[in-house]
């Protein structure tokens, strides 16, 4: 137990680093809605989805209907769908209720950390991978409650919201560096602004409807560039 607690703490540090200030982050854009520490808490405990708990903000805000909050919390979260395939046979053998946590905390980094450290090695260490889950889970809920806590004090701490646009704005960097084909990219960006010039506040449905219509329709196109990528990598 030792060994695997001193192994999730070495991977898990820098992950601590990013999600204690990124909650904190939060928790101050949190505070300045009206909403206090127990929200707060509450929110990064039973929610914990990043991002996500970014668009909350606004969700709270702009009192947006659920069936939006909803679709919304699909489209983004999917991804971990996908991610969760990888570990079906690596966690058959654990409970059902150990499942449902690793399955409720699986990140991004999480993910990341487990694929390198894990998954790879046939000998299962469940320990370690819970130590990774938990750890991390506990890394952002201290962070939220730090930010709700600084947000209490008497500073300005306007603008400090913009740190949700540079996330996703680095995302989408990253992506559009990243990937091959750029199609994904040109087809959101054309679409949210085309909405937001016609529908104002009210385009990210529309434009969602529209950008995953249109990459269906060039799903071939897009993973011809991508294999094409891979295979000039290797």
């Amino acid at each position: 137990m030792k060994d695997s607690l001193r192994k999730a703490i070495n991977y898990t540090i820098p992950i601590a680093l990013s999600y204690i200030f990124l909650g904190i982050a939060f928790g101050i854009s949190l505070s300045q809605t009206g909403q206090g520490i127990l929200y707060s808490f509450l929110s990064s405990t039973f929610v914990f989805a990043g991002s996500l708990q970014f668009m909350m903000i606004d969700f709270i805000s702009s009192a947006t209907p659920y069936y939006v909050v909803a679709l919304m919390t699909v489209v983004v979260n999917a991804r971990y769908a996908i991610y969760g395939l990888s570990f079906t046979e690596h966690y058959k053998d654990i409970p059902w209720y150990k499942k449902w946590y690793y399955v409720y905390t699986l990140s991004d980094e999480t993910y990341s950390i487990l694929v390198a450290t894990s998954l790879p090695f046939k000998k299962k260490n469940h320990m370690y991978d819970f130590f990774v889950h938990n750890f991390n889970h506990i890394y952002w809920i201290i962070g939220c409650i730090l930010g709700s806590l600084i947000g209490k004090l008497d500073f300005n701490f306007e603008g400090i919201d913009f740190i949700m646009v540079a996330l996703f704005v680095t995302i989408v960097v990253d992506q559009f560096r990243t990937n091959k084909s750029k199609i994904p990219a040109i087809i959101a960006i054309c679409s949210s602004v085309l909405f937001l010039v016609f529908l104002g506040d009210y385009f990210i449905m529309p434009s969602l409807v529209l950008t995953i219509t249109f990459l269906f329709i060039f799903r071939n196109k897009i993973e011809s560039k991508e294999i094409k990528k891979n295979d000039i990598s290797c």
